[in-house]
């Protein structure tokens, strides 16, 4: 017996081959053949070579990744980036072009053409003393994404619409193939109709669009052009004979009872749409209890509807009014003072006046005008200041503009808020957060963009509130007015002291009385001595009385006050 691989002899029952270490079951006949042994070898080498071209395989691509690892690490980040975009680019490249999107692959060439650029340069394989070149190419190919985004989605854009166009011309071809269908299920044209005044056309092909007793809208299908003009005649014939207006493809009219025709023809599909629009019913009306009617003139005819009437504006239409009626009414308008940006033609007319009141008005047609006067709306800053106490009644405030919270002001702060008002009176209401039984208000009266300042004292009944503002006027109570008589007053020289000073708590007792009664020996002599007050830190002098002075101060005459460059107090007005 002897080995198939080395051909060593072997002992009868050995398993392995001492030799080579080969495992051998053969018998001696087929190894003295000399068949075994060499098919066993040619295996053998089979499985060898096999084996090595593997390992060369494997050792191929171990070493092509080695390498491109070995490459990507020695790579800066800016190469890695460029390389990565540069990727990127080229895949937008092919998108587009399989898409069919020749200019956003024209932008994508140019993109990849920089990025190589910008690496070559980088790298220094393209020597050039200015590396700035590099950073330019990356940065206009990178800017060129922007186009190429655009152009690509508004072809997408464009693909979608196109594939809507068809469609709906598919169905549309296919509603007017079934048309005769639906029109099995059709009534006659005249029971159909809730606005029953046109005639029929010859089509009996038709879709209701809109059918109510106010609007009805229709598509007539498989019209010829002289069908179309054929059908003009017979809504002529009907009565639509009031103001007129024809053309090659549409036809407007109204008839006596007010109705409105429209019709357009699309001779490229065969369709014509039908339109009815049934008159305003209208009214007697009296101008003069409008809110506006002091603003713009009074118009001729008493028959109308009122749309809107309030403080933004009046919106109306006025009927029994010819196209010469409304050239008349609008040159009254021009007299009345809308001339401030005007622009007039055959029957429309708009213009403002010096008060920014917007005056629109629009001849509609049979006899109807459309008038719509416009409230001017002012960007109003409200600056609110609540001015803090030392111990009670420290508490927050909601600040209210015309019942429409702006927000909560917290104690002793102050705080400043944007509303848009129209022109007229408004109210500045403040309240007691969580208490609406503890409030104040001001009326200010708006005419312009303005800042309004606004000054708060919370006591525990109530929330005084002071306008600041002297450009703006505001509507006072019989307290606030008698409190400005008295700071007349106080202004004003007396020679009677005492009876200054008793006329001056009289009038405000409703409100002060608690703190003149204390004080009413001071103030007179505040009056008799030209006292006044100041305080260390502030900045205006005082009476010896005036709410607003906390703690500490002291008495100094009122021209050595102004000399040291003090003011005078707005709330006590010394």
């Amino acid at each position: 017996m002897y080995c198939s691989k080395c051909g060593n002899e072997l002992l009868e029952g050995v398993k392995f081959c001492p030799k080579c270490g080969k495992k051998t079951s053969v018998t001696n006949s087929e190894v003295a053949n000399g068949d075994m042994v060499s098919d066993n070898n040619a295996s053998d080498e089979m499985y060898t070579g096999n084996k090595n071209y593997l390992a060369e395989k494997t050792t191929f691509f171990q070493k092509i990744k080695n390498k491109s690892a070995e490459f990507w690490n020695k790579l800066s980040m800016y190469d890695r980036v460029i390389i990565i975009c540069l990727l990127v680019c080229s895949l937008f490249c092919l998108i587009a072009f399989l898409s069919g999107k020749v200019f956003s692959g024209i932008i994508s060439l140019v993109q990849v053409t920089l990025f190589v650029v910008a690496l070559l340069v980088n790298k220094q394989i393209i020597k050039t003393p200015k590396k700035w070149i590099s950073i330019l190419s990356f940065a206009l190919a990178f800017s060129l994404i922007v186009p190429y985004l655009s152009l690509f989605s508004s072809n997408l854009v464009n693909t979608e619409n196109d594939y809507k166009n068809k469609v709906y011309e598919k169905n549309n071809y296919a509603a007017t193939d079934s048309s005769e269908t639906m029109d099995e299920e059709k009534h006659d044209w005249a029971d159909e109709l809730l606005i029953n005044c046109l005639p029929k056309p010859q089509s009996d092909k038709y879709e209701l669009l809109d059918n109510t007793d106010e609007y009805l809208s229709v598509d007539v299908y498989e019209i010829s052009k002289t069908e179309f003009s054929d059908y003009v005649k017979s809504c002529k014939e009907a009565g639509f004979t009031v103001e007129t207006e024809v053309s090659d493809t549409s036809f407007f009219a109204y008839n006596q009872e007010g109705y409105k025709l429209n019709i357009d023809y699309n001779a490229s599909e065969e369709k014509m749409h039908i339109s009815v629009e049934a008159p305003v019913e209208m009214s007697n009306i009296q101008w003069s209890d409008f809110n506006v009617n002091k603003i713009i003139p009074t118009p001729k005819s008493k028959t109308g509807i009122v749309e809107q009437d309030d403080e933004d504006g009046l919106k109306a239409y006025i009927g029994k009014t010819s196209i010469s009626d409304y050239n008349e009414y609008v040159n009254e308008c021009i007299k009345s003072g809308f001339n401030v940006d005007s622009d007039k033609s055959e029957k429309s007319f708009s213009a403002k006046n010096s008060e920014d009141y917007s005056l629109k008005i629009e001849y509609k047609g049979n006899s109807v005008v459309y008038i719509d006067l416009y409230v001017p709306e002012y960007i109003i800053n409200i600056e609110v200041n609540c001015v803090e106490n030392l111990i009670f009644s420290k508490y927050d405030v909601e600040i209210y503009v015309d019942d429409e919270k702006q927000g909560t002001l917290d104690h002793g702060k102050t705080d400043t808020y944007t509303v848009s008002l129209k022109r007229g009176t408004h109210k500045i209401k403040c309240h007691k957060l969580n208490d609406s039984t503890v409030k104040g208000e001001a009326t200010v009266e708006i005419t312009k963009d303005e800042t309004i300042k606004i000054e708060l004292y919370c006591t525990s009944d109530e929330v005084k509130v002071d306008n600041l503002s002297e450009t703006t006027p505001v509507e006072t109570s019989e307290t606030e007015e008698s409190k400005t008589e008295s700071k007349a007053e106080s202004k004003a020289e007396s020679s009677d002291s005492s009876s200054s000073s008793k006329t001056y708590y009289e009038e405000n007792s409703s409100d002060k009385s608690s703190e003149v009664s204390n004080k009413t020996d001071n103030y007179s002599n505040d009056r008799n001595e030209d006292i006044v007050y100041i305080t260390p830190t502030g900045k205006k002098y005082h009476r010896s009385y005036c709410r607003t002075v906390k703690g500490e101060s002291s008495e100094i005459k009122r021209g050595d006050a102004e000399a040291q460059g003090y003011d005078a107090c707005k709330v006590c007005n010394p």
